[in-house]
């Protein structure tokens, strides 16, 4: 063989080696990669973390959660504090979680509530809300409630922007008005024992909700109706009727609604709903009705 042909030899087969030698440098760098890339997102998903995004009447909430109970009381706040909304959620139990996770989440579920639109983190390097409120003096009242809860140790960093209270046509406060009473009828409407005027706690989500439709909807009032069974003389029908009516307009002040906006109302045995023969007619006679004005 001539030294000539030797010497292309030489090179054909440096240039191979080259070549074999990037190409696997090239495949380590990738393995190393996707390996720094899997250890990067196992450290991540082991870390306590709740994300929220709420915004266009679509609510989207991924969550670490203590327990199966954590989770049905998130899903009980959710469905109560955004009624109305599209609801997405993603709960993952197992980690490590500090003492106060619990009243935490559910706190700032309850801020974001709060907010036309926003966007929040909580994980271990604080809780970061941005977003935009039509509900300041809410706002800035839950705002405290978490920074109690979370303590001096906990970073806040809380970017709303505060805005007008958004413009509500009539006919819409009057179609939200009715959805509102439509499915608190379905799920539990307010009734009383007989002659009698105390409030059971399921009628609380309906309260919230009034409240709420009450700060959307300024510029109109709400009747608080009582009724009765036909049981007992019409005189006393009527003062109870009128007790049960005031009983639930206190509730509702209490709650935020000013007085002025309600309009407090007994109607005594009128317009029954069912046969007053019967005790379950009797039952759903004795009721509360709402009307918007």
């Amino acid at each position: 063989m001539s030294a000539e042909r030797r010497a292309a030899l030489r090179r054909v087969l440096t240039f191979a080696l080259l070549a074999v030698g990037v190409l696997l440098a090239h495949r380590l760098d990738i393995a190393l990669l996707r390996e720094t890339a899997d250890d990067a997102i196992v450290r991540q998903s082991d870390q306590p973390r709740l994300q929220v995004s709420f915004g266009r009447s679509r609510l989207a909430v991924r969550a670490a959660t203590v327990s199966t109970d954590h989770q049905q009381a998130l899903q009980a706040l959710l469905a109560e504090q955004f009624a109305g909304a599209r609801i997405e959620t993603e709960f993952r139990s197992g980690l490590l979680l500090p003492d106060t996770w619990e009243t935490i989440s559910a706190r700032v579920l309850n801020l974001i509530a709060t907010t036309t639109s926003a966007q929040a983190v909580v994980d271990s390097q604080g809780i970061r809300i941005h977003g935009i409120t039509a509900n300041v003096d809410d706002y800035r009242s839950r705002l405290e409630s978490l920074r109690g809860v979370a303590g001096d140790s906990v970073e806040i960093d809380s970017a709303v922007t505060a805005v007008g209270p958004l413009p509500r046509s009539q006919a819409l406060c009057a179609r939200n008005f009715a959805t509102i009473i439509e499915r608190a009828a379905a799920a539990q409407p307010i009734r009383f024992r007989l002659s009698g005027t105390e409030l059971s706690d399921a009628a609380l989500p309906l309260f919230d909700r009034l409240v709420e439709f009450a700060h959307d909807c300024r510029d109109t009032r709400i009747a608080v109706v009582g009724y009765t069974d036909a049981t007992g003389p019409e005189d006393w029908n009527q003062k109870v009727s009128t007790a049960r009516a005031q009983a639930v307009a206190s509730e509702l002040v209490q709650r935020g609604i000013e007085p002025d906006r309600l309009l407090v109302e007994g109607r005594g045995s009128q317009s029954p709903l069912a046969d007053n023969d019967t005790v379950q007619g009797r039952t759903r006679n004795r009721r509360i009705e709402f009307e918007l004005r």
